[in-house]
Parts: C-alpha cells; sequence; structure tokens
C-alpha cells in the first residue's frame, strides 16, 4: 500500500504517468508525473519514508499543455523513459523525456528520426538494459525500423519488411502480439500496425526484456534492482 496523502484526487489515464525504479540505496521508488491544467508536476514516493516528495521538472517546456500526450514510462540503464506526442500544433511534434533515478533530473533526449518524415511515430522496447525504438514513418509508403540508443547516439538495426495499416480493429480488441512472424502494433493515433519479421529480427525480439503498449502487454516488465 503507497499512502494517499499526496493524491487530491484519482489517477487519469489522459493526464498522469509514470514508473518505478530503485535507488542507489536500494530504496523501492514510484515516480508520478501529473498534467494538468498547463502545470507538469512531478513528484517521487520512497517506500523506505513513506511520503511524496516534489521534484524540479523542465523549465521552459510546453509538455503539460493539453494538446500533448505521454506514454507509460520504460526502464533502461538507471533512466526511465517517456514519449511525449504532440496531435495537434505542431503535428506530429515528438519528444522523449528522460529522469535519471540517480541524480531525479529530467532531460529531454533527440527522438530518432529523419526530420523531413511527418508524420512518425514511436514504439518503446528494451533489449539486454539498453533503450530500442521501433519508428514508423509515413513517406509514400509505411517504413517501419528498429533503432538502439547507444553511446549517445540513436543505430538502426534492421528495417522490417511490408510493414502495413490494418484497419476496422475496434479499440477495446487491440493489443500488441506476434504471431505467424508478424508482429501487430497498435499505434499513438489508434491505428494497427502490422510488420513482418524475418528469421534475423525474429530472433534479435525474442530476447527483448520488457515493452510497453497500450491496453494489453506482448512483454511483462519485472521491476529488478540494479544494485543488487
Amino acid at each position: 500500500m503507497i499512502s494517499d496523502e499526496y493524491f487530491s484526487r484519482y489517477f487519469g489515464r489522459h493526464n498522469d504517468t509514470g514508473g518505478m525504479y530503485f535507488d542507489e540505496h536500494n530504496d523501492l521508488k514510484v515516480l508520478h508525473i501529473n498534467c494538468y491544467w498547463d502545470v507538469v508536476t512531478a513528484r517521487v514516493y520512497s517506500r523506505h519514508n513513506e511520503s511524496w516528495r516534489k521534484l524540479n521538472f523542465l523549465n521552459g517546456t510546453q509538455l503539460c499543455s493539453n494538446f500533448y500526450s505521454w506514454s507509460p514510462g520504460i526502464y533502461s540503464d538507471k533512466k526511465i523513459y517517456f514519449m511525449v506526442s504532440n496531435y495537434w500544433i505542431p503535428p506530429g511534434e515528438r519528444n522523449i523525456v528522460v529522469f535519471d533515478v540517480i541524480s531525479e533530473s529530467f532531460s529531454i533526449l533527440r527522438f530518432p528520426e529523419h526530420m523531413e518524415v511527418n508524420p512518425c511515430q514511436g514504439h518503446f522496447l528494451t533489449f539486454s538494459n539498453k533503450l530500442h525504438v521501433i519508428v514508423v514513418q509515413y513517406a509514400g509508403e509505411l517504413i517501419a525500423d528498429l533503432v538502439k540508443y547507444e553511446h549517445d547516439e540513436w543505430i538502426k538495426v534492421f528495417s522490417f519488411n511490408r510493414a502495413r495499416i490494418v484497419h476496422h480493429m475496434e479499440t477495446q480488441e487491440r493489443t500488441n502480439i506476434i504471431q505467424n512472424n508478424k508482429w501487430l502494433i497498435t499505434s499513438i493515433w489508434g491505428d494497427t500496425v502490422e510488420v513482418v519479421l524475418c528469421n534475423d529480427s525474429f530472433n534479435y525480439i525474442q530476447h527483448v526484456d520488457n515493452y510497453n503498449g497500450p491496453k494489453g502487454a506482448l512483454f511483462l516488465e519485472t521491476i529488478v534492482s540494479p544494485f543488487d
């Protein structure tokens, strides 16, 4: 059970996101980010202290606006990553907000894309504790690439073949699955993208540590202390 002295209202999936992590003292922490009335409030809960503490967020950003949508957090190498997307003005803007669990500070990471391609979507995964993103781009045809973040650079691992959009799927039935060497991924805009996996890509993906997606999951995430 978590102390409820911080919450003045219920958690809302359109306004709230967060993640869990262990700090350098092996204290289990819960990060909560709330976007409400154009203000971002970030707080962290300490299991050891059984209390909430407010954190400093990024100054001068518009990521608190109702135009932006925040993804769930994904943990990789002592950092929690959030994808923050703007559907309206300017359309297709994407940001990756990084929370460092050691310094408990926020920063922004460049999105892995060619800026001339718009719109563009991203889907987080981690492989062997390295952050990966599936980048889906529309440039005359649907292109789906897998990239990884390593040595402060985005590196393309490979491109998926024959990606396509699957239409007429009910929202409540959407999920993220691999079946018959095809991967169905629910996009941030509500459509479903199907990518065909080759033998090399399938061997790479089956070693995924965790994956965050809307409603259901292809891979489940387990919180393990990196300091054990």
